[in-house]
């Protein structure tokens, strides 16, 4: 008993003491060391010699010379080099900040051309700002307890690592935020036509609409279906008239996008997929079984999820449902053959989809939740924040030592595990009947 009592006084490591601290500690730390390095920065790089918001430059410039000439290749190298050394004199010689987004990206990509690229950019970090802003409002609107402040729910977000790296790339993830929660609050209203359309407007960004849309093709909710199509064609005959050329040029450049992200010198270990998990185990030795072996896994998780999801009655106010939907969201995401570091960011909307099914005292904390929510969400806070990093140190050692570079995406791993106890969790709750938590038309209610 002694022993036991011992046990019990020693401090737990997730207390509230630290998990209200070590999260501001991090996200506080990440963005002034962004701000530091990026003023002490020259000729639009910063102090390391990165181009400030790197992913932004590819966008922008590549949109910037369809603009001015319609007909021309942006996926060449050639047609966008020039312009970018216009743009960020700085840029170390040789490099280039590819263009890979399909031709609907183009509409919301050319509007920021027509201001200058430093104007461009503080644009595009507000836009995406603002659109986080907008998406955890939308989310909040989604969520049947809505015992969650607008606040907390930022400040939960600004807690995960990847919401800041997105901004410090540059990246659209703001945007696709605001259509993700926009897409459940409709598909929770029973407004599905407009939830696939609005889904469908990820078109510029087409592989993270994987989690959301998979659950609609499996339980066939044809009017979700027909408006996703129907929007995808209305973009895609839109981008057609504007840019006829542009749909010529991505078919051929296939093979330069997948140059691109297989090439011995890009950042393999930020990239949180199956495919890049393969690409680091693997590519170093055995190249050739990468691609058929993520094709192979990626077609088992998804009838596996399709499978699963005829067990999950469709009904957006059970928990049953909203547990589902968030371990495809986060099953989507690593199904898709690239997902740097800062998409994961994503993942905090399938974070308060769970929270939001949480049994939890009026005005509970869900750093008091003492569970598996707080020790889930605790890995994957760690693991987004410094797991890719681990793997790069590991690659260097290795490349130090004269090794092949063989790592381990634990990242990847870390994720993969939360989408399958998520799933467990979903399918569990599923024989408790349509009314476990409570009159289930009241809730339906409460949600619209």
């Amino acid at each position: 008993m002694e022993a036991a009592a011992s046990s019990s006084r020693r401090p737990r490591l997730l207390v509230r003491a630290r998990t209200a601290v070590y999260p501001w500690l991090v996200s506080l730390g990440l963005l002034v060391a962004w701000l530091l390095v990026v003023l002490l920065g020259s000729g639009g790089v910063d102090a390391s010699g990165n181009v400030v918001g790197t992913d932004f430059l590819g966008l922008y410039s590549g949109a910037a010379v369809i603009a001015n000439d319609p007909t021309i290749d942006p996926y060449r190298h050639d047609a966008v080099r020039s312009l970018q050394r216009d743009l960020v004199p700085g840029m170390r010689g040789g490099e280039v900040v590819p263009y890979l987004s399909p031709p609907p990206a183009l509409l919301l990509y050319v509007p920021f051309t027509s201001l200058s690229f430093r104007s461009a950019l503080v644009a595009w970090w507000a836009v995406n700002l603002i659109g986080w802003v907008a998406a955890l409002a939308i989310l909040r609107r989604a969520m049947g307890r809505r015992q969650w402040s607008l606040r907390q729910l930022f400040i939960g977000t600004f807690w995960f690592a990847p919401f800041l790296i997105g901004f410090t790339y540059g990246q659209a993830t703001g945007i696709v935020a605001i259509i993700w929660a926009t897409t459940l609050l409709l598909l929770a209203r029973g407004r599905e036509a407009a939830g696939g359309a609005t889904l469908a407007l990820l078109a510029f960004k087409p592989q993270l609409a994987l989690g959301l849309a998979l659950p609609l093709l499996a339980r066939l909710r044809w009017s979700a279906l027909l408006a996703g199509a129907a929007m995808t064609l209305l973009l895609g005959v839109t981008t057609w008239l504007l840019w006829p050329e542009q749909w010529r040029h991505v078919g051929g450049s296939t093979g330069y996008a997948v140059a691109v992200i297989t090439d011995v010198g890009y950042p393999t270990w930020g990239v949180v997929s199956v495919f890049g998990f393969l690409e680091l185990l693997l590519g170093p030795v055995l190249p050739g079984l990468v691609v058929p072996l993520t094709g192979m896994l990626t077609v088992i998780c998804l009838l596996g999820m399709v499978v699963a999801w005829q067990r999950i009655p469709w009904d957006p106010s059970q928990s049953s449902w909203r547990l589902a939907m968030a371990g495809t969201a986060v099953a989507g995401l690593l199904l898709g053959v690239h997902l740097f570091t800062y998409d994961l960011a994503l993942a905090i909307v399938a974070f308060w989809l769970v929270v939001d099914v949480m049994e939890l005292p009026p005005g509970g904390d869900p750093a008091l939740d003492g569970g598996p929510v707080l020790r889930w969400a605790a890995l994957l806070w760690a693991l987004a924040f410094a797991g890719p990093y681990l793997t790069l140190a590991l690659q260097s050692f290795l490349g130090w030592l004269g090794a092949a570079q063989v790592t381990i995406g634990v990242t990847t791993l870390g994720f993969a595990a939360v989408s399958v106890a998520l799933w467990r969790e979903a399918i569990a709750r599923v024989p408790e009947g349509v009314a476990e938590d409570g009159d289930a038309t009241a809730q339906r209610d409460e949600v619209k």
